[in-house]
């Protein structure tokens, strides 16, 4: 069993490794350029004017950053953070969303500049189907609790179901907290 679980292990470590691209993002005032280090070549280079909406979401120590252009093509930068010991994916969302907001607006029909409007995309905590989840989960777990209490069912049975309850109801609460 010790032998399978090294075999497990290093599969999984030569697994990302193989997966893993070093990478480096570069943010300016009008792009967002992301180089391969291993090639030393340019694979991305993305003006903000082409940008329609952009969501940044962290989960379980992975972070991604999801563009969508103008035409519906989706851009995704990942990095599980656990992993990556020299950057710092959130700072740099955060400075790509500075630059965001700083961009000329265009030029409207009658010459004058219309709002630049670039829609943050909600992730699936923070819409309302993720609350109604959550109230009917609520309900669920009162309904197990009280069950537990009234004898018909032992702490055990409900463990389990009561643990997804408390990481969902958790995960829920980090998506409702404001941004810095």
């Amino acid at each position: 069993m010790l032998l399978t679980g090294a075999g497990v292990i290093a599969g999984l470590v030569l697994y990302i490794r193989a997966v893993t691209v070093p990478s480096q993002v570069s943010i300016t005032a009008t792009q967002l350029a992301v180089r391969n280090l291993q090639r030393d070549q340019l694979v991305l280079k993305l003006d903000y004017a082409d940008i329609a909406a952009y969501r940044h979401q962290t989960f379980n120590s992975m972070e991604e950053l999801r563009l969508t252009r103008h035409n519906g093509e989706r851009t995704t930068l990942k990095v599980a953070s656990n992993l990556d010991l020299k950057g710092d994916f959130a700072r740099m969302v955060q400075d790509f969303e500075q630059h965001l907001v700083r961009v000329p607006a265009p030029v409207g029909t009658a010459g004058t500049t219309a709002p630049r409007l670039v829609a943050r995309e909600k992730g699936f905590l923070e819409k309302p189907v993720a609350t109604a989840l959550l109230l009917a989960a609520t309900a669920v777990a009162g309904l197990l609790v009280w069950q537990v209490a009234a004898g018909h069912l032992a702490l055990g049975q409900v463990a389990g179901a009561l643990a997804v309850y408390v990481s969902f109801a958790w995960a829920w609460r980090a998506a409702r907290r404001p941004k810095p």
